[in-house]
Order: structure tokens, then sequence, then C-alpha cells
């Protein structure tokens, strides 16, 4: 639904990942209130093995609004490009990132959300490939 884009944040000076909600979705409020709703459960989560929000706001231009969500950047793939890419991991590594990804999910803050949580949403740092 949404569009991700590496940016780099004016005042910390470091990469961040923009989570953009499409102009398409910015009116209809079923659609809005779930990205509201997904930008809060992130700013609540403090983790090393989950991804961390840095602001969350709505640009207005030309009279039109653009909800986005400034995150932590991770500089690697998502976990399905990474095995799509290399192939079948090696059981070692595989069994490393279930944990990790277990341990973040594991964190009081984190609801399970079996819709939400799924290879394309794990991101693997460029120095754990």
């Amino acid at each position: 639904m949404s569009k991700v884009y590496l940016a780099e944040h004016e005042m910390m000076r470091r990469r961040c990942a923009i989570k953009i909600l499409p102009s398409k979705y910015q009116d209809d409020p079923q659609l809005l209130g779930r990205f509201h709703i997904e930008a809060e459960a992130i700013a609540k989560l403090d983790h090393p093995h989950i991804v961390r929000a840095y602001h969350f706001d709505k640009d207005v231009q030309y009279g039109k609004e653009t909800q986005y969500l400034a995150m932590e950047y991770v500089d690697g793939p998502d976990l399905r490009r990474l095995v799509a890419e290399q192939g079948p991991l090696d059981f070692r590594k595989a069994a490393d990132l279930i944990c990790q990804a277990a341990d973040g999910l594991a964190t009081p803050q984190c609801r399970f959300d079996s819709s939400r949580h799924q290879a394309a949403n794990l991101l693997v740092d460029r120095t754990a490939c």
C-alpha cells in the first residue's frame, strides 16, 4: 500500500527510510487510519531487531496532504529478496535470522499480526548477508 524511499534527515545528517502513503489513499479514512495506527505502533517499539520510528507527520503542498513516516534505514535487502537472490539459506544463518526476528516479536509492545509479519517485512542488514 505505501511506498518507501531512501532519504537523508537534514537535521540529524543520517540516512532514513521515508514511508509515504500514496496520494490516491490520502482521502480514504480507513487506509489513512491504518497508516496512523501503524505509525503509532512502530513509535512504541524500541528493540535492536525492530526498525525505529523517527518522525510521523504530514506535509501540505498545493492544498494536498501527504502523510509520511520517517524510520531507521537498514542497509540491506528484505528476507524475501535475499532468498530469491542467494537461494536457500544455510541452516545456521536461517536459524540466526529466525532467532533475531522472534526476539524482536517477543518484545512486550509488539502485537503479533500474521498478515504483517512476512519475509518482505524482515530486513537483513548488509553486514549479516
